[in-house]
């Protein structure tokens, strides 16, 4: 009897162990499995955070970066300056033709009326037969006059003898170095043909 009542009394603590053994078991599963989950997590997350690390590291060395107020405000002033001026391309070099050639592309062509400007030739004249023309600045009296010839020069590709002209906004050096590296940008995401 006393066996029987030991056994009453150890029986349900030996099955109470052995469950909590079995859940223990499971336990200690489902935390590793966990602890798995969070170190592959915590893995990604030091690749994707040395990533941007690296990113801002490298935007912060860029060249194109304005750094300091007084390059912000030189910057705007210079965009300021141009603002009125355009720059055109592939007008053939004349000794002094320029501006009435110009006042005829204005007028004639673009049919953009404008009457008062100044022009001058950039870069250095180079007596050579193949060498292309050196493009032409052109200082307009106000930037609407600039947007007016830079909308209406899709007029010039109809005109048969004004096809090759291309007009393009006066652009500071800044802005120059950002528009080359986006098209290099543009050209590694395109696909190659």
């Amino acid at each position: 009897s006393y066996e029987k009542v030991v056994c009453s009394l150890f029986l349900p603590l030996l099955l109470y162990l052995s469950i909590m053994n079995e859940n223990n078991d499971k336990y200690t599963e489902i935390i590793k499995s966990l602890n798995d989950s969070l170190s592959e997590e915590n893995k990604k997350l030091k690749e994707k955070i040395g990533t941007l690390e690296h990113k801002i590291e490298k935007i912060e060395m860029s060249p194109t970066s304005i750094g300091t107020e007084q390059d912000i405000i030189s910057e705007l002033i210079d965009r300021q300056l141009r603002a009125n001026n355009i720059i055109v391309f592939n007008l053939p070099e004349s000794t002094n033709q320029d501006y009435d050639k110009l006042k005829n592309m204005f007028n004639n062509i673009m049919m953009a009326n404008i009457l008062n400007f100044s022009c001058t030739r950039l870069g250095k004249l180079i007596q050579n037969d193949n060498s292309k023309p050196r493009p032409l600045k052109v200082i307009l009296r106000n930037s609407l006059e600039s947007l007016i010839v830079l909308r209406s020069q899709a007029k010039l590709r109809s005109s048969s003898d004004w096809t090759n002209i291309r007009c393009a906004s006066d652009r500071t050096l800044k802005q120059r170095e950002h528009m080359t590296s986006l098209r290099n940008e543009l050209q590694r995401r395109s696909p190659q043909k």
